[in-house]
């Protein structure tokens, strides 16, 4: 599979190296620039797609619910970010009450 990869920080490089791996080609675009136009472009296997790449890059993907919650998710991420960036360890889900 053709992989665009978005940014050569540390979340970008981190993902590079497990779907190399994998035997996908990548192409990475950062600050610098970069052409993109040799991506597979995923419509309604967008989902099987996304779920292969998780999976590659050595984590277990959860499917996540509708986007109407999409919303709130974005309201919190400042929340995780901010716990990762002082250094704790940190596992989160997000869910509806009593799912989990």
């Amino acid at each position: 599979m053709n992989i665009v990869d978005i940014g050569r920080g540390n979340a970008g490089r981190g993902l590079a190296a497990p779907w190399r791996t994998a035997g996908h080609e990548l192409t990475v675009v950062g600050r610098r620039g970069g052409d993109a136009c040799d991506a597979d472009v995923a419509g309604d296997g967008a989902r099987d797609i996304t779920e292969e790449l998780i999976t590659d890059a050595g984590y277990d993907p959860v499917p996540p619910d509708g986007l109407d919650k999409a919303r709130a998710v974005e309201d919190l991420a400042w929340l995780l970010a901010a716990a990762v960036n002082d250094g704790a360890p940190v596992f989160y889900r997000f869910a509806n009450p009593g799912e989990l």
